[in-house]
Order: C-alpha cells, then sequence, then structure tokens
C-alpha cells in the first residue's frame, strides 16, 4: 500500500525539494479549505517537521479527507504554508482592540522576544509607539515637533498632558534605550522587555481602554432601550 509523501525544502537540513514521509496530520481549521497540522519525516536528514498544509482546490471532490489519507505524493492535493518553529511559541500577546497595523507590529516585535532578538524587537515595539502616537502628534503639536525624535515628541505629549504622568518614569527610564538599539544593534533583552512593558501600557491606555469604555457604554443604551 503507498504511504503519503510530501515534496517540500527541509528547515532541518536545508535539502530543497526533498522527499518526506507523512506520518501524521491533524485539521486545524475545517470549512471549504481546511488546514492541517502534518508530521512528516525528510528522507535526507530523518529529522521531523511539522509542516502547515492546506487543501489546494476547495471544488476537489475529496476535500476534507486527511493528508495521511491520499497514496503517493499530495502536493497535487495540498499547498504548504509554512511549518510550526519558534515563530509560533506565544508569550506576549498584544493587547485588544488594536489597529491592524499596530497589532501586526507588535505580533512581529513578540516573535522577536521569543526568538531572543532584543534589537529586532525594540525597533518594532518603537515602531508600534510610533504608529500609537501619531494622531496626538498630528492633533496637537507643531511642525517643529513633528520632526523631532520618539523621544521629543514623547515628551511633548506628557509636558502637554496629552499622556498620563503615571506613564513617564517608565517611558524615561526605557527611550534612550531605545534610541540605541534602533541605530547601534546594543540592546540586552532586559532593555527590550522594558520597551515591551511600556509599549503595552501605552497601547492599552490609547486603544483598549477606550474601546472597552465605548462597548461598555453601547451595551448599556442597548439595555436601556430594552427594558
Amino acid at each position: 500500500m503507498n504511504t503519503a509523501e510530501l515534496v517540500a525544502n527541509c528547515p532541518r537540513c536545508g535539502a530543497t525539494r526533498i522527499t518526506f514521509d507523512v506520518k501524521g496530520s491533524f485539521p486545524t481549521r475545517r470549512g471549504p479549505r481546511p488546514v492541517y497540522e502534518t508530521f512528516c519525516i525528510c528522507r535526507a536528514c530523518e529529522q521531523s517537521t511539522v509542516y502547515t498544509l492546506v487543501d489546494s482546490d476547495p471544488r476537489n471532490a475529496q476535500i476534507g479527507k486527511a493528508p495521511t489519507q491520499y497514496p503517493g505524493v499530495i502536493n497535487r492535493f495540498f499547498d504548504v504554508v509554512g511549518y510550526i518553529s519558534t515563530r509560533d511559541v506565544v508569550q506576549v500577546r498584544p493587547p485588544k482592540h488594536l489597529p491592524d497595523n499596530i497589532n501586526a507590529c507588535f505580533k512581529e516585535g513578540a516573535v522577536c522576544i521569543t526568538s531572543k532578538c532584543p534589537n529586532a524587537a525594540a525597533t518594532m515595539f518603537r515602531l508600534c509607539i510610533e504608529l500609537a502616537i501619531q494622531s496626538l502628534i498630528d492633533e496637537h503639536a507643531d511642525s517643529v515637533v513633528r520632526k523631532r525624535s520618539l523621544a521629543h515628541r514623547l515628551s511633548f505629549l506628557f509636558d502637554e498632558e496629552h499622556l498620563s504622568s503615571d506613564l513617564q518614569e517608565l517611558a524615561n527610564c526605557i527611550r534612550e534605550d531605545g534610541n540605541a538599539g534602533a541605530h547601534d544593534g546594543t540592546l540586552a533583552m532586559a532593555d527590550a522587555q522594558d520597551l515591551l512593558d511600556f509599549t503595552v501600557e501605552l497601547l492599552n491606555r490609547v486603544y483598549t481602554k477606550p474601546e472597552e469604555i465605548r462597548l461598555k457604554l453601547k451595551r448599556r443604551e442597548q439595555r436601556r432601550r430594552n427594558s
């Protein structure tokens, strides 16, 4: 009996378009194009990789059939969309109700923290801060302030009370380190964690808490209308 095989690049040994023996699979998403985490063994290095496969064609008559149920090479039935790695180890979740672009930046920074890459993490968290304060700067600052560094723009927002003063000490202890990391690549993990702490608090104040209050008020109005 022919067993299922997958042709893919091996992230363990670097072999390209090598054949893997498919040993098992588990559906992680059902629907028109089901997704499977699929356990495979590389024939070149005999090491395992868990690939993420998605049904290649929702019109496939055998849609929903697991990768292990196909004999022979399964690439004609499934697309390889990735593999499970340290990127999938979630240690830091983004605050709720973030704009899509800031949410994406935060997640990238969180992956860098997980992967022990403090300078890359710092760059992404600084970008989160830049994006989060942009509307405040546009609304309240003149053109001179807008052109200045992130540190100066934060100082302006604190001085003018557009950001809560209880965040200022946390911001003061990380701003210079953040600048150093962005330009010199000299940050340690502790510095990146400090920057993460400030980023989380800032995003909570700017996006999460206001939206939670808005939703609570909306629910209260609905209760009043239904009473």
